[in-house]
């Protein structure tokens, strides 16, 4: 029997589509993105939550530590600025499987790095690489981000979308946040054997495990075909300039932000 919280019946209904093969295969699509919801989640909370834990035990200071903070934070964002302008000569799908492959493929040479500090190898330079394949993890994942939120915006009915993503991330977010309890529990059974180095590799191979999954999915899932609007271009100085509603919110948000990242890198250095 399903379950009704998690139930996008009456989404996939609101569904247009030229015909009905169309129509079933934008229906299949909203199904699986809520398994490739959950397999991202379950990534980063096995992976994204655990960098600045696993940079203190390199031994990492107050300034590495914000400075992978800061770093990941800045690239982020601009990165989405090169995945938007990858869409006017790619396709949205192909930009989100080459990119979602590589941000999977990070976590390796990541979790590679307890071995380097186990066996004692450059252990000066550990944080400051960490903090380098953390940023390059953090730009691939933003390049992907525009392509996927425009492909999703063309499967999503506009009157469903926000019935459709609150059960997304319902989903997303029951899944993220058992497996950050379940990890922080194996992780600390790993250190109670003083193996922490361990645990922590393991962690990330489960994180490019299931970013692989997620890749997956993004492979089978239909993508319409991209049209770019006419004059749909405008520069960030025009955007600033014209300080609409949206342009009123985004800049609460940088300042919003901008207070909160001054202080919240080093939660985790001093707790």
């Amino acid at each position: 029997m399903s379950n009704p919280l998690l139930d996008i019946s009456s989404v996939e209904k609101e569904v247009e589509a030229s015909t009905e093969r169309i129509k079933h295969s934008k229906q299949k699509a909203l199904e699986l993105s809520i398994n490739e919801g959950a397999a991202a989640s379950l990534s980063a909370s096995l992976g994204d939550s655990y960098i600045t834990p696993f940079a203190l035990l390199l031994k990492a200071n107050a300034f590495q530590i914000g400075l992978l903070s800061s770093l990941s934070g800045l690239i982020s964002p601009i990165s989405q600025l090169l995945g938007s302008k990858l869409m006017e000569s790619r396709s949205r799908k192909k930009i989100v499987l080459y990119f979602v492959l590589l941000e999977a493929l990070m976590w390796l040479p990541i979790a590679a790095l307890s071995y380097f500090a186990w066996r004692g190898i450059f252990p000066l330079t550990l944080p400051y690489t960490l903090v380098l394949l953390f940023t390059l993890l953090t730009a691939f994942s933003g390049i992907a981000f525009p392509a996927w939120f425009s492909w999703m915006g063309d499967l999503v009915p506009v009157k469903e979308k926000g019935k459709y993503y609150a059960k997304r991330n319902l989903v997303a977010g029951a899944v993220g946040l058992a497996g950050v309890l379940i990890s922080a529990f194996v992780l600390d059974a790993f250190k109670t054997n003083g193996l922490a180095l361990l645990g922590f590799s393991i962690l990330f191979f489960l994180a490019f495990f299931f970013r692989v999954i997620s890749y997956a999915i993004f492979k089978k899932q239909y993508s319409p075909k991209f049209k770019l609007k006419k004059d749909y271009y405008f520069s960030f100085w025009a955007f600033i300039k014209r300080f609409d509603n949206f342009g009123k919110f985004s800049v609460y948000r940088f300042f919003f932000y901008l207070s909160m990242y001054i202080a919240s890198p080093f939660f985790a250095v001093y707790m």
